[in-house]
């Protein structure tokens, strides 16, 4: 019999389990174990631990702080501004590439483009039209595509006209574009010559604005003699027409651009 239970008891101990090494006694969420089912290690579990399951996810630090934000009609994920208020200087600071402007406030527009725009009681005063200043107290020159002109008006020349001529003269550019009128009192026949068309100084290049093929200008010639006035004609000129003025017979003569090329400037007198 002693030796049945002798051999029992050496069943039973080649049969456990050795014990582990002992650990620190502790309550812990995160336990550790072995292939045996014994405990190894214990220690308190993270988000890191939990696997993330339907429904139920973990959010950072920072979408936690978006969550927090987050009240009333603001579901989190907006596409739109719909049913959202507040102030124009609250709208201004959640906006990162511009700003809003208002129906009724005052704000300054920069660099836009108005298409078609109505405009009451506007106060204007800079910026330029066509290239010309508003609201400039030195006068400047102006290029318009139609100018309508209703009741009286006036051109101003700023330079005298040369007047009671009796020589071959060879009129200036200014005398042409800024005088306008050239008067001669001859003794005998004479000839006036236009300047040139071409170059940077001359009748095409000296126009106001940017010249263009079809510009039409005029100057006035007349003779308080009897004796005739003849039009010679400048580089890149060409006279039509009857080109003498006779005694008491002034002339106004049209000029128009028929090409504006840089150095082949072409101008037709009539």
């Amino acid at each position: 019999a002693a030796t049945d239970v002798q051999a029992a008891i050496d069943e039973l101990e080649a049969e456990k389990l050795a014990a582990n090494a002992a650990i620190v006694a502790a309550t812990n969420t995160k336990i550790t174990y072995d292939v045996n089912g014994l405990v190894t290690a214990g220690a308190a579990a993270t988000t890191a631990d939990i696997a993330a399951s339907a429904d139920k996810n973990y959010v950072t630090d920072a979408q936690l702080t978006v969550i927090g934000n987050t009240s009333g009609a603001n579901s989190g994920d907006q596409a739109s501004i719909a049913g959202i208020t507040g102030t124009l200087a609250q709208f201004n600071t959640a906006l990162t590439d511009d700003d809003f402007v208002s129906l009724t406030g005052t704000e300054t527009l920069t660099n836009k483009t108005l298409t078609s725009p109505t405009v009451n009681t506007a106060t204007i005063t800079g910026g330029t039209i066509n290239n010309t200043t508003i609201g400039g107290t030195t006068p400047s020159t102006a290029e318009f595509t139609t100018l309508n002109v209703s009741g009286r008006f006036t051109i101003n020349k700023s330079i005298a006209p040369p007047a009671g001529i009796d020589t071959d003269y060879i009129a200036t550019v200014s005398e042409i574009l800024d005088a306008g009128i050239i008067g001669f009192s001859s003794s005998t026949t004479r000839t006036l010559t236009l300047p040139t068309a071409q170059g940077p100084a001359g009748l095409v290049q000296a126009l106001p604005g940017t010249p263009a093929v079809g510009d039409v200008y005029t100057f006035y010639v007349y003779n308080t003699t009897a004796n005739a006035v003849t039009l010679a004609a400048g580089t890149g000129i060409t006279i039509f027409y009857n080109p003498t003025i006779i005694a008491n017979r002034p002339k106004i003569v049209y000029c128009r651009v028929t090409d504006i090329t840089s150095g082949s400037e072409a101008i037709s007198v009539y």
